[in-house]
């Protein structure tokens, strides 16, 4: 077998969609099954701070887009909103998300890099302005480049954003409260979204609200 590279990295367990259907059926939160994902990037862009979880878990140490929690970068107080919902110290880092296609517009000597463990640099302090809430102190982040080939509905999610923000790059880290592993089963998805802070959850194309 030839050497190649890793595309990706959702290795993990994943739960049939009749199974997620009779999980959603459980809870007591209100939920539509809404297939496409326009609906939760219109969310994100009015403020809300969304649990996304969808397919296969991810390995590794980075919340890749199957296991996220996805915020709107631009609004600057969300570093500390995210960090607390969390139960995090609030200058923690918060990561982002882009369109590969994007990324010359926000980093210094782009690369592609689906694993959010390189660390890159903004353009500048404008550039951070513009996403201040997934640019450190030091100017400098742990970028996730996605493209529709690896992950179609995450990249589509970050698109839709785009078109509606202006900004091909949302906020992402891992879905779990403090003290807690990443969720992992549906279950464990519904049981955080209960505890934290959140305003609804995509849940393998479920929308799920607290109201």
């Amino acid at each position: 077998m030839k050497n190649g590279k890793l595309r990706h990295v959702y290795l993990g367990p994943e739960y049939d969609d009749d199974y997620v259907k009779s999980v959603v059926w459980k809870t007591k939160f209100k939920a539509e099954y809404i297939g496409d994902v326009n609906a939760v990037a219109d969310l994100v862009a009015k403020g809300q701070i969304i649990t996304w979880y969808q397919g296969r878990a991810e390995l590794g140490p980075r919340a890749l887009g199957h296991r996220s929690i996805v915020a709107d970068p631009t609004r600057k107080e969300y570093w500390r909103v995210v960090n607390d919902i969390k139960g995090r110290e609030w200058w923690r880092p918060l990561a982002p998300s882009l369109l590969l296609e994007e990324a010359g517009s926000y980093f210094k000597d782009p690369t592609p890099h689906e694993f959010m463990i390189l660390m890159l640099r903004y353009k500048d302090e404008e550039t951070c302005k513009r996403v201040p809430v997934t640019c450190h102190v030091d100017l400098t982040a742990r970028p996730q480049t996605v493209t529709g080939e690896e992950d179609k509905n995450w990249y589509n999610l970050i698109k839709a954003f785009r078109d509606l923000k202006g900004e091909g790059l949302i906020m992402n880290t891992s879905f779990n409260l403090a003290g807690e592993p990443v969720v992992e089963t549906p279950q464990d998805a519904i049981r955080s979204f209960a505890l934290g802070g959140f305003d609804a959850m995509y849940l393998q194309g479920w929308l799920i609200t607290k109201r």
